[in-house]
């Protein structure tokens, strides 16, 4: 049996034996404080590894938000290169259709389907 901590009575009650009972309520008050002062460490303990956690995850959480908007950006970037560039050759695929430049051309200097090149 314990009493607020982690000490058995029957220790606490082996050292009390001979006591008066000034003495034995003054070892008591003792032991109430060293269970109280082990119980604060291991609350303080819990609730430090407890907010350590709390701040590694927030932490990581704005790592990884971090880190795919840069990845979403790139990936953004990158598509409305490509669409820009698409959107390019279409402009000159028409160009050169309007000036009267054969279907094979357009297709070989655009890469343009020959298909998409037809639809112009």
């Amino acid at each position: 049996m314990t009493r607020g901590g982690s000490v058995p009575l029957e220790i606490v009650g082996s050292n009390t034996a001979g006591l008066s009972p000034e003495e034995h309520e003054a070892q008591w008050k003792r032991q109430d404080f060293i269970w109280l002062v082990q119980g604060s460490i291991e609350y303080a303990e819990k609730t430090d590894k407890a907010q350590g956690e709390i701040k590694g995850r927030e932490e990581g959480e704005a790592k990884g938000l971090e880190q795919g908007l840069e990845q979403g950006r790139e990936q953004g970037l990158e598509q409305g290169r490509e669409l820009g560039r698409e959107e390019e050759r279409l402009q000159y695929a028409r160009k050169m259709k309007q000036a009267g430049v054969a279907t094979e051309i357009i297709v070989q200097v655009t890469g343009l389907s020959r298909g998409r090149v037809d639809a112009l």
